[in-house]
């Protein structure tokens, strides 16, 4: 059946067919006022969704010898790498500076 539709449309049905159960139970969650639950829900949710449907593409398209495609152009792919890296900077020196308690850190000044 041809729609005429982008190859796009078809990833964006299927991304809501997956993430519709767990959508449906946050909205339930945020109408019955549970913000925490519906949060968690939502974002856990579209994270797993992500997190696990990249790694499997990406294993399909090597072991099928298929071209990935992730949609961004080179230019746009350096500055995902430099964002990723200062996060990840920014979240080394902020876990150092504020994983203990002030009571019990060893780098407190006494």
């Amino acid at each position: 059946m041809q729609t005429g539709a982008p190859k796009a449309v078809l990833g964006i049905v299927i991304a809501l067919l997956v993430l519709l159960p767990e959508t449906w139970a946050a909205v339930r969650a945020a109408r019955a006022n549970r913000l925490q639950s519906s949060m968690n829900l939502a974002v856990g949710s579209a994270l797993a969704c992500i997190g696990l449907t990249v790694p499997v593409v990406v294993l399909a398209s090597i072991a099928f010898q298929l071209p990935l495609v992730l949609g961004l152009e080179p230019k746009e792919m350096a500055m995902l790498a430099i964002t990723r890296l200062s996060k990840n900077l920014f979240r080394v020196n902020h876990a150092f500076h504020h994983s203990c308690s002030i009571w019990l850190c060893p780098h407190r000044i006494a």
